[in-house]
């Protein structure tokens, strides 16, 4: 196109205003849909590390919890079995 100033001049003649404004329009929505995008993915990143940690965790206490069982019942031996013995004692392993 030998004179492309006139091609603009020309479209700003036939085109309204509004479809001028178009190209800049879908691109600024462009750009906010781009970042809420990026907001959501960020989100779900972070949630995925929170339930990986969240079984870790369970995981760890369920572990803890067994370790406390087991102590709870080697120190009231007598209360937990007294009824069927009648001297029931620890004996460590």
């Amino acid at each position: 196109m030998e004179n492309p100033e006139w091609l603009d001049e020309l479209r700003r003649m036939i085109l309204a205003r509004e479809l001028l404004e178009l190209p800049k329009k879908f691109e600024n929505f462009r750009h906010r849909v781009e970042e809420r995008f990026d907001t959501l993915e960020k989100q779900v990143q972070e949630e995925k590390k929170a339930d990986a940690i969240e079984r870790k965790l369970d995981k760890d206490v369920w572990l803890l919890k067994g370790m406390w069982l087991e102590m709870k019942v080697k120190d009231n031996i007598p209360s937990f079995f007294s009824e069927y013995l009648l001297d029931a004692k620890a004996i460590d392993q």
